[in-house]
C-alpha cells in the first residue's frame, strides 16, 4: 500500500493524475508489475511444494488424439479440516497429510527431482535477510536432510531447475535494497555435491523465468527481451537473439513451459509501446506475443497467443497439451475475489 500512496503522489507532483483515468491506470500498472512478479515466485514455491504432497490428487486427463473432439478434465481434492500425519502409502494412495518442518529456514524456490523435493535459498526473518541453507525432502521416508554449503552466496527469488541429474540454481535477489546476481551452481543429490556454473550471458536479476528443455537449461532475461542457454553437458553457456518482434519500448519474459524434453518450449512476452503525444500526454498500445523456442535450431517462431489468456501465471505440459492458467488481472480497487484471465 505505501509503495501506491507514493505513486499516487508521484503522479500529483508530476501532472499525471490531472491527464485522466487512462495515465493514472498505466503508470500503476507498469509501477505494480515487478512487485506482482514477485508475488508470482511466492505463490509458485507454494504452489510447488504443495504438489509433492498432493501430486496424486490432481489428475489431467486428455484424450488420446489431437482432434478438436480432445477432453481435458481436472480433478482436484481439498485438504481435510484436521490433516493426519503423512506417511509414504498415503502419499501413494493421493492422501493429504503433514510433513515435518524443514530443518533450515527460508522460502527457497523447489524443484522435484522425481524422488525429492529440494529447495535452496530464500529470505528468513525480516526483509532483506537471505539465506544459502537448503534441504531435501524424501516422501518416502516423510524426512529431510540438510545439503551441504553452496559455492555461492545467500539469495532469494533466484531461478531453479532441475536437469534430471542437477538442481540448478542462478541469479537472484541478494538484498532488498535491489542488490541481484548472475551467478549460479548446480547440486547433484546422487553425490551431494555443488559445482559453480560458469559466468551468463546476462544481466544481474531475479525472478528469471527458466525451463529444462532435455538438453539446455532456457532463462528468460526478467528485463527485455533477451535470452541465453545453457547446457551442462558442455559446461557452456549460448546467447540466444531475441524473437523478431515489432519494435516496442518494453518488452519482457513473463512465462514458459518445456514440451518434456523435446528441445522445445513455449513461452510468453509482455509488450508497451507508449510514447508522448503531446507536451503532457502520451498513448500506444499494449500486448502480449508466444513465441516457441527449438533448441536444436537455436530458433524462435512466433506463435498466435491462446484466446482469453494472454497473461499467464501458469503453464504446464501434460504430454500431449499445455494447460495454461491465466493471472490475477491489474486492478487499482477490486472488490471480492480477484477477476482471472
Amino acid at each position: 500500500m505505501s509503495d501506491l500512496i507514493e505513486l499516487l503522489r508521484e503522479m500529483t507532483d508530476d501532472g499525471s493524475a490531472a491527464r485522466g483515468d487512462a495515465v493514472v491506470f498505466e503508470r500503476a500498472a507498469a509501477a505494480a508489475r515487478p512487485l506482482r512478479r514477485r508475488r508470482r515466485a511466492r505463490r509458485a514455491i507454494a504452489g510447488a511444494t504443495a504438489l509433492a504432497v498432493v501430486v496424486a490428487t490432481v489428475v489431467f486427463v486428455v484424450g488420446g488424439n489431437h482432434s478438436s473432439s480432445n477432453n481435458v478434465r481436472v480433478e482436484i481434492t481439498s485438504p481435510p479440516a484436521t490433516v493426519p500425519p503423512l506417511s509414504a502409502a498415503a502419499v501413494r494412495a493421493g492422501h493429504w497429510g503433514l510433513i515435518p518442518q524443514a530443518p533450515v529456514p527460508g522460502d527457497g524456490v523447489p524443484v522435484w527431482t522425481g524422488r525429492e523435493l529440494i529447495e535452496w535459498g530464500g529470505e528468513i526473518g525480516g526483509p532483506g535477510t537471505m539465506t544459502d541453507t537448503g534441504a531435501a525432502y524424501d516422501p518416502a521416508t516423510n524426512s529431510w536432510r540438510v545439503l551441504p554449503s553452496a559455492p555461492i552466496s545467500a539469495r532469494a527469488d533466484n531461478a531453479a531447475v532441475w536437469t534430471g541429474r542437477e538442481m540448478l540454481v542462478w541469479g537472484g535477489d541478494t538484498s532488498d535494497a535491489g542488490a541481484k546476481t548472475n551467478d549460479g551452481a548446480a547440486y547433484n543429490p546422487t553425490t551431494n555435491r555443488w559445482r559453480r556454473l560458469p559466468s551468463a550471458p546476462l544481466p544481474p536479476q531475479a525472478n528469471t523465468v527458466a525451463v529444462w528443455t532435455g538438453s539446455r537449461v532456457l532463462l528468460l532475461d526478467n528485463g527485455d527481451a533477451r535470452a541465453a542457454a545453457y547446457e551442462p553437458s558442455t559446461n557452456r553457456w549460448t546467447a540466444i537473439s531475441a524473437p523478431a518482434l515489432p519494435r516496442h519500448t518494453d518488452v519482457r519474459w513473463t512465462q514458459a513451459v518445456a514440451l518434456g524434453t523435446s528441445g522445445k518450449a513455449l513461452a510468453w512476452l509482455d509488450w508497451e509501446n507508449f510514447v508522448h503525444t503531446g507536451p503532457n500526454s502520451y498513448g500506444g498500445t499494449s500486448g502480449a506475443a508466444l513465441v516457441d523456442y527449438d533448441a536444436g535450431r537455436n530458433q524462435w517462431r512466433a506463435l498466435p497467443v491462446a484466446n482469453g489468456v494472454t497473461d499467464p501465471h501458469e503453464a504446464i505440459w501434460t504430454g500431449s497439451n499445455v494447460l495454461v492458467r491465466g493471472d490475477d488481472r491489474t486492478c487499482l480497487t477490486c472488490t471480492g475475489p480477484p477477476a482471472r484471465e
